[in-house]
């Protein structure tokens, strides 16, 4: 039994090819009709590949843009939290309410039982 697949040869066919078209005696042959639709598929390829590269460079765009704002938040935060930390200290809190009349109590405080 003979194998056919050894006798017809289809990797040299595809190799020949593929070496026709890169060299160019493809389209030396050949009328535009019979290559049109290669060239529509090479050119769709171009569209996907352009479409494809402007989205990734919008993608990179955007994530430096938000790497920028996350750094920016970042520092509002601690600032924020070290004012926080600043104005709860009890020194600070004394000083705020001096403005409204209150004082801080000289005598400790205590707690009042009712009687049975």
């Amino acid at each position: 039994m003979t194998d056919l697949h050894r006798k017809n040869k289809p990797d040299r066919l595809l190799k020949s090819k593929f070496l026709e078209l890169l060299s160019g005696k493809a389209f030396e042959q050949k009328s535009f009709i019979d290559i049109a639709p290669f060239l529509m598929f090479v050119g769709m390829c171009m569209v996907f590949y352009i479409n494809n590269s402007y989205k990734a460079e919008r993608y990179v765009r955007h994530i430096t843009q938000l790497e920028t704002e996350l750094q920016d938040l970042r520092a509002e935060y601690i600032t924020t939290k070290s004012q926080l930390m600043f104005h709860g200290k009890q020194t600070q809190v004394q000083q705020l309410v001096a403005a409204q009349g209150l004082k801080k109590s000289k005598q400790p405080p205590y707690i009042i039982r009712r009687g049975n």
